[in-house]
């Protein structure tokens, strides 16, 4: 029987990365400072805002908006939050024979709030959708190296043997932290939030 080979390697590949992880990942940590910290400055501005008005500020359909109350998908938040936490590649994005995966168990806690909220009678279905709350949960994860773990995973991940349901969560994510660093005005959220804006104009 071959069922205990795929576990001693992945044993045999934990120990190797406890071995040297720390060196190794400073490396992709000196690379990656600058987008590690524009993120976690953005994060923090973007903490002023209640989830309910980053949820609008991304034009999140309704569907996907989960009630009136802020702790919007909390369970995916705290499942990318553990990604500072494992050492291995494959650990921050695949499950492990110890441990949940961080993205790819983010993503099914992300669909597991919708089916759980309207009592599986709607989930989140193409990238239209998946992308504006997936931003969102990236921007209220805590990882202060974010950008350095998703390069770390990309840059040691042999693609062609992840899952393409794999491959395509690390991109998102991935395009999500792009936007948050890059593309999101803190000033259009502020203006979108602003009490003036939300009240009905009148005629003279």
């Amino acid at each position: 029987m071959k069922s205990w080979i795929p576990l001693a390697h992945q044993e045999a590949e934990k120990f190797i990365y406890k071995m040297v992880y720390d060196k190794l990942f400073e490396r992709f940590s000196r690379k990656h400072k600058d987008k590690d910290q524009l993120f976690s400055k953005k994060t923090q501005q973007l903490a002023e805002f209640t989830d309910l008005e980053l949820l609008k500020n991304l034009d999140v359909h309704k569907k996907f908006v989960l009630g009136d109350a802020d702790l919007q998908y909390i369970d995916a938040i705290m499942e990318l939050s553990k990604i500072e936490s494992f050492q291995t590649p494959k650990s921050k994005l695949v499950a492990s024979s110890d441990s949940q995966d961080c993205l790819v168990m983010m993503n099914s806690e992300m669909r597991s709030a919708v089916i759980k909220h309207h009592h599986a009678k709607t989930e989140i279905e193409g990238m239209d959708h998946e992308l504006p709350v997936t931003i969102f949960i990236v921007s209220r994860a805590k990882c202060r190296k974010l950008a350095s773990n998703l390069q770390y995973i990309l840059s040691f991940l042999k693609t062609k043997e992840e899952s393409d349901h794999q491959e395509r969560i690390l991109n998102t994510v991935m395009v999500a932290l792009d936007y948050i660093c890059s593309d999101w005005k803190i000033e259009d959220i502020k203006k979108l939030s602003s009490p003036e804006d939300q009240q009905p104009t009148t005629s003279n």
